[in-house]
């Protein structure tokens, strides 16, 4: 049995424009047969899913962040968008838990600010596989993938053919996040 390569979409969504933004990256990832798991939608915002849920601020918190700590887990890919003064702290978790398990890191940045002389924080560029400057070269850079998930055995394989690392290599031998 085998299943679409899954990209767990990090970004900031606190505003219309962003929201918009990655609607668009998502439709365009979609475009190219990936799965996603995308929190504005998959989701929704904190203050509508009190009202859907019937819970508590600290309640709808909890459940969103078990959400999105599950599918960072379970995604073979993380798309982690840079943009603002600075990345969105979320996001910045969310891809730090996806490096911490070995899977490839796409940034996305299309905003010409930085933060830090010479660009990124090194920590934000430190866990990035590669650095996109647009959607297109997103694009670019996820078209040619071509991956298959075998869920037969024990554990699941990914086969990921393209010139990204795959998840069993992602981080740098000299950057591996400590164990235990």
């Amino acid at each position: 049995m085998t299943r679409q390569p899954r990209v767990y979409y990090a970004a900031s969504l606190f505003n219309e424009a962003e929201r918009e933004f990655n609607r668009q990256v998502v439709a365009m990832i979609h475009d190219l047969g990936y799965s996603t798991w995308f929190p504005q939608e998959d989701v929704g915002l904190l203050t509508d899913l009190m009202d859907e849920l019937n819970m508590t601020l600290d309640e709808v918190r909890d459940h969103i962040f078990g959400l999105n700590i599950k599918e960072v887990q379970e995604a073979d890919l993380i798309v982690f968008v840079l943009d603002g003064r600075v990345p969105d702290e979320g996001a910045c978790i969310e891809a730090g838990i996806g490096w911490a398990m070995k899977k490839p890191i796409i940034a996305l940045k299309t905003d010409i600010r930085d933060a830090e002389p010479g660009g990124n924080n090194v920590m934000i560029d430190g866990i990035a596989t590669q650095v996109a400057g647009s959607i297109e070269e997103l694009r670019d850079l996820l078209e040619p993938v071509h991956a298959l998930v075998d869920l037969t055995g024990e554990d699941p394989v990914v086969t990921i053919t393209h010139g990204l690392p795959t998840a069993a290599t992602a981080p740098s031998e000299s950057a591996t996040p400590p164990s235990g």
